[in-house]
């Protein structure tokens, strides 16, 4: 930073704290676009993770599935009726009395052939429009020599052995075809399903990765806005929400307590002399003072502007503490260059079965902060009904 050598003293003081001001701002600014953008990749990497692992998920399941569609059971099957139907075929003809068995195995080999044809439209030669073709013919010639419409004698049923064994032969050879074809198409799917699942696996990684992140923001938010809710966001002490749930949890229990109520005498002059930067910067000083006055088990709350509450459950050392929380103000508090002339007039109040809000104590500890102020402020007042009511009178 240059500044120029003839610039007063005061000048280039106020010029570098609204320097220093306007850097702090765009850091604030700054820190909030980061955790925008931070936010803004989480929920991309969610959503990235979350589309890929679903589609990757589909595709597994798609080339396990495979295994069933390609099978070639049937073909198999077809092969087993057409050897037994062949077998029966040659008793026939040698003149064994099998005409029953023969009919039998013909619509059972008939319904194989179907059952191939149409119910394996994925099986791998199904691919081979010649070899489907050929099938197809075999079938064909099968039909024309169906026993129960032509009597299988003489040199028809030479011609159906002969048509049998040769079709026979060919689905055979056909079998062998697919199962390599199937064997070879099931190693690329298994290298192409291990592929699947590699990227699967990172996938579900990013997806569990964003998401315990996305998570660990959720709770940090709530947390952070629950601990707003409770607590003011300028001394970080208690607020008014945090000061009834403690003294309606005293009452609820019955536990005698104390109220002390502190307000800050002059304060709203160093406010319109000094400006409220100067006056905030006053009110965590004097916060800092009396936290260190108050004991672990004393609870101190900010009402708003300059009072305070503190909830003391030890009654024999409340003047004690009264005393010690004046003496904060006994000498000029200085701020940024700035002296602070402040005083603290305090009202306390005991807790009695007469009061049935949480806010009665608290009044009755404002109608003796008002009492130690009219006696001229720096002062502690114990609240006396005596003195309120004749004065009401």
């Amino acid at each position: 930073m240059i500044t120029p050598s003839w610039m007063p003293l005061s000048t280039m003081i106020l010029w570098f704290g609204s320097w220093l001001k306007l850097m702090l701002k765009k850091k604030v600014m700054m820190m909030r676009y980061k955790k925008a953008y931070f936010l803004f990749l989480i929920v991309l990497l969610f959503t990235i993770s979350a589309g890929a692992s679903l589609s990757l998920l589909n595709k597994s399941h798609d080339l396990l599935l495979w295994n069933e569609r390609a099978s070639g059971r049937a073909l198999v099957q077809l092969v087993i009726l057409q050897q037994s139907y062949l077998s029966i075929m040659m008793q026939y003809q040698r003149g064994d009395e099998v005409a029953d068995e023969l009919l039998t195995y013909y619509d059972l080999t008939w319904s194989a052939y179907d059952v191939l044809l149409k119910g394996s439209k994925n099986a791998y030669f199904m691919s081979d429009g010649w070899r489907a073709s050929k099938l197809n013919n075999y079938f064909t010639r099968f039909k024309m020599t169906d026993p129960t419409k032509v009597k299988l004698s003489g040199e028809l049923l030479t011609v159906a052995l002969h048509n049998t064994r040769e079709a026979h032969n060919y689905i055979v050879e056909l079998l062998n075809f697919e199962f390599q074809g199937y064997s070879q198409e099931t190693h690329q799917h298994d290298f192409e399903l291990v592929r699947v699942n590699k990227i699967m696996i990172m996938g579900l990684f990013g997806l569990t990765f964003s998401g315990t992140i996305f998570l660990l923001i959720i709770i940090r938010e709530r947390r952070q806005m629950t601990y707003l809710a409770y607590h003011d966001p300028l001394t970080r002490l208690a607020n008014r929400s945090a000061l009834k749930e403690k003294i309606t949890a005293l009452q609820k229990k019955k536990t005698s307590f104390c109220a002390l109520l502190i307000d800050i005498d002059r304060f709203k002059a160093i406010n319109d002399s000094y400006g409220h930067d100067i006056g905030d910067k006053l009110l965590i000083r004097l916060t800092e003072k009396m936290t260190l006055v108050c004991s672990e088990s004393d609870f101190i709350a900010r009402l708003g502007g300059d009072e305070f509450t503190i909830i003391c459950q030890s009654k024999s050392v409340v003047e004690a503490m009264a005393l010690s929380l004046l003496s904060i103000t006994d000498n000029v508090i200085d701020i940024d260059g700035k002296s602070c002339d402040v005083g603290m007039s305090i009202g306390i109040s005991f807790s009695r079965t007469k009061h049935f809000a949480w806010v009665d104590i608290l009044k009755e500890a404002d109608d003796a902060m008002y009492q130690a102020k009219e006696k001229g402020g720096g002062k502690y007042q114990t609240y006396d009904p005596a003195v309120v009511t004749k004065k009401i009178l």
